[in-house]
């Protein structure tokens, strides 16, 4: 499986010259992974909190080989249990190593449960982008275009928010222009898509514990008072919004009362029927549903009894390893039980890890480059929404003689 990722395309038709795209341009992977040699980073926070047991470890097995050759001869241990295999004959055709089953069943369970932990988190957060992505594309298909600049309307076929006749506005599908809404309509449905957007923020702050994002006056979350605002959406939320987060309330499930909102006035207003307004509803209950699959991820870590039997089985393995060995090959010991400990805590210490994905290391969940990602996708589609025209033939279909370039035209909340 190729393993280049979406945005370059380096095949057989490179000749063909294709321009780069922008699709899923930060989060798609940039390095590539076959080589083993260019994934060591000395800077891995992992090597170095697995380094003290491994220097531990190495200490014993030292001491063991040298008690062994200078002191006793037998300060050993045997190096496995002979396991009858033939009853009749009592022939010993299989040696099982005494812990390694145990350390072995042990790692599988632990470092699987920590990686499904990690693998369901990045379901649940593309299920998340995935529902603002379709909610996106109902609001922005099914709400009348905005009047272009320079548009000169009857203001008696213009339709406002307060009114709710159906033939006040009637889409054609492309017989003829149809009539924009009002500007204040607009500014609403603007407003809701970059409410769509801030959501992605506000879910990825929150499974952060990135509090204090427009607070109420003479609120503060953090030690020392000040409040932890975080600009790279501030300006998505609407105006005089104050946040409750001080109270309780998740700003995301506050946001989510906001669109709800304007689906009602949709339906009010006959943009969206009762199949298209369910749709959107469930998409909106699937985004919540996601938003506490993931607290519970982030909330309900392994129980610490597993956590202590885990790390007592690894250093007990690795403190009998030595004496298994130091009559055998001397001081070799001593390296080949680092090594041993370096794989199995280094395995352990991966899984401590992969218990929260939802952080900022490299070994977490990219969430900042899925969202940006998500982003340019909405502000793509909400550039053309707002330059699509009246001619009602849907969003990114070009009117005569007007050229279709997204790259130049669309993009800009603006």
């Amino acid at each position: 499986m190729s393993r280049t990722p979406l945005f370059l395309n380096f095949g057989a038709d490179a000749e063909r010259k294709r321009h780069m795209s922008f699709l899923l341009a930060s989060s798609s992977r940039h390095k590539d992974r076959r080589n083993i040699l260019k994934q060591t980073d000395k800077s891995n926070p992992q090597l170095v909190e697995v380094l003290f047991p491994v220097a531990i470890l190495s200490a014993i097995a030292a001491i063991v080989v040298y008690l062994n050759q200078h002191i006793s001869s037998d300060v050993t241990l045997p190096t496995s249990i002979h396991k009858v295999a033939d009853s009749q004959n009592f022939t010993n055709k299989k040696k099982v190593p005494s812990l390694s089953i145990v350390v072995g069943l042990e790692l599988v369970f632990r470092n699987q449960t920590a990686y499904n932990r990690f693998w369901t988190g990045r379901l649940h957060f593309s299920t998340l982008t995935t529902s603002i992505r379709c909610l996106t594309r109902h609001l922005l298909v099914l709400v009348p275009a905005p009047a272009p600049p320079g548009h000169q309307s009857d203001s008696s076929f213009t339709q406002n928010e307060g009114s709710m006749d159906s033939s006040t506005f009637k889409d054609f599908d492309g017989v003829s222009e149809v009539q924009p809404i009002s500007q204040a309509l607009e500014a609403k449905t603007l407003e809701t898509i970059k409410i769509l957007i801030a959501m992605l923020y506000t879910v990825k702050n929150h499974l952060r514990a990135d509090w204090g994002v427009a607070l109420s006056p003479g609120t503060s979350l953090t030690e020392d008072g000040q409040n932890a605002a975080a600009d790279e959406y501030k300006e998505l939320l609407p105006p005089g919004f104050k946040g409750h987060e001080h109270m309780g309330l998740g700003m995301t499930l506050q946001l989510a009362t906001y669109i709800e909102k304007f689906i009602n006035i949709g339906c009010n207003l006959n943009w969206f029927n009762n199949s298209a307004s369910s749709q959107m509803l469930a998409e909106l209950n699937a985004l919540i549903a996601a938003y506490g699959n993931m607290e519970v991820i982030r909330l309900a870590p392994t129980p610490v009894a597993h956590l202590i039997h885990s790390k007592q089985t690894l250093a007990l393995f690795c403190c009998i390893l030595p004496f298994a060995m130091a009559a055998e090959i001397g001081w070799w010991t001593v390296p080949l039980v680092a090594f041993v400990a370096f794989a199995l805590y280094g395995i352990e210490q991966i899984a401590q890890w992969h218990e929260d994905p939802f952080g900022k290391d490299k070994i977490d969940i990219n969430m900042d480059d899925i969202v940006e990602d998500a982003r340019k996708e909405i502000e793509v589609m909400l550039g053309a929404w707002r330059n699509q025209g009246l001619s009602g033939k849907g969003l990114f279909t070009p009117g005569v003689g007007t050229p279709f370039t997204p790259r130049a035209d669309y993009g800009t909340l603006a």
